[in-house]
């Protein structure tokens, strides 16, 4: 990437931001790389603002989004940076309608707007399909994370497709040396996700069987949340209460409270991993962990299908009493492939950074 000239250009970026590790990457991953921006981002929650508070770039602006009162000639540029954005619900539909009358304005005013590192779906209506695509045909550029969203949208010039901004980034000062006889198990509330509320007594026991299996072989397991907001801290706390007494030494917590950094150090050190969530897949991918996949979407199977990378997946809403997991399921993603996704995810900000250079 070529040096930014403008030490002082101010990008508003839109977001989840709930303290949820996966989002806060992204934040945390486009600050590192343009040191000379400054990023702006509504974010309401005191709680919510803690992982951003290291990062000098990065400017709160202490209330919720409200795009009526955006001055386009307040900002040089608009990003939207999040992966599952374009899910239909109402929320999303209202929020489309904000972001068209805003892309409206920012046209009038010639001032930019990125989507990075989004995906499409799932969609239940054709009106849905059709309000994403005339706000994409809005944008500057929009790159999907998946082909299958890229697919959807590919008649637009302003579309394109790149692996996850994740998986751009230099982790080497963040990796850790694995600590033999460990594993981790990323933790979802499914309580929370109505299509698979009906597992969750499942879900819980299966989790617990995994657990005891690996303490059996006197593993150390560390339960993992990702996103308080999102129930995961809730979920670990009902998976603790199941295990038998003799293994609950066994068991420890890993839990995201706003430290990137320090999350990442201590995640990395971890030789297997159960990934439910997009991004402990991804992170496992990029720190060479055993991997298996038990994933509650979708979107999950996306970078291993585009990449043809072979890794056992299971799915929440198949399993039952009787599925049995075993170690010989975990596996590693080759070298020639992380390169060749790491390579490829760079590709992310290609048009932003030409828009940018001079």
């Amino acid at each position: 990437m070529k040096k930014q000239k403008d030490a002082k250009k101010k990008i508003l970026v839109f977001g989840y931001h709930r303290c949820n590790l996966g989002d806060d990457l992204f934040i945390y991953i486009v600050s590192k790389r343009y040191p000379n921006m400054e990023f702006y981002l509504y974010v309401h929650d005191e709680d919510d603002r803690r992982p951003f508070k290291s990062l000098k770039n990065v400017k709160i602006i202490p209330d919720y989004r409200n795009t009526d009162s955006i001055n386009p000639d307040d900002y040089d540029g608009y990003t939207y940076i999040g992966g599952s954005v374009f899910i239909e619900s109402e929320y999303s539909t209202r929020e489309a309608k904000e972001i068209s009358e805003l892309l409206d304005k920012l046209k009038k005013a010639n001032k930019p707007f990125f989507y990075i590192t989004c995906n499409f779906g799932p969609c239940k209506t054709k009106k849905y399909k059709e309000t994403i695509k005339n706000n994409l045909k809005k944008c500057t550029d929009v790159c999907f994370r998946g082909k299958s969203s890229y697919n959807e949208f590919k008649d637009l010039d302003t579309v394109r497709f790149a692996p996850d901004i994740v998986f751009s980034h230099d982790y080497s000062n963040l990796a850790s040396k694995k600590e033999k006889k460990t594993a981790g198990i990323t933790v979802i509330n499914i309580e929370n996700r109505e299509a698979l509320r009906d597992k969750a007594d499942i879900y819980y026991d299966y989790i617990k069987r995994i657990v005891c299996m690996f303490a059996k072989r006197g593993y150390k397991i560390s339960l993992i949340s990702f996103c308080k907001h999102e129930g995961d801290e809730q979920a670990i706390e009902k998976v603790k209460g199941m295990i038998p007494e003799e293994y609950a030494n066994n068991v420890d917590l890993l839990i995201y409270s706003g430290d990137v950094e320090k999350f990442l150090r201590e995640y990395s050190k971890i030789e297997y991993m159960v990934c439910t969530r997009f991004h402990a897949m991804i992170l496992s991918l990029i720190f060479r962990q055993k991997i298996y996949n038990l994933i509650y979407s979708d979107k999950s199977k996306e970078p291993l299908e585009d990449f043809n990378i072979r890794l056992k997946t299971d799915e929440i809403k198949d399993i039952s009493y009787e599925t049995v997991l075993r170690t010989f399921y975990f596996r590693k993603i080759c070298n020639f492939k992380l390169s060749k996704l790491k390579k490829e995810s760079q590709k992310q900000f290609e048009a932003f950074e030409e828009y940018y250079k001079e």
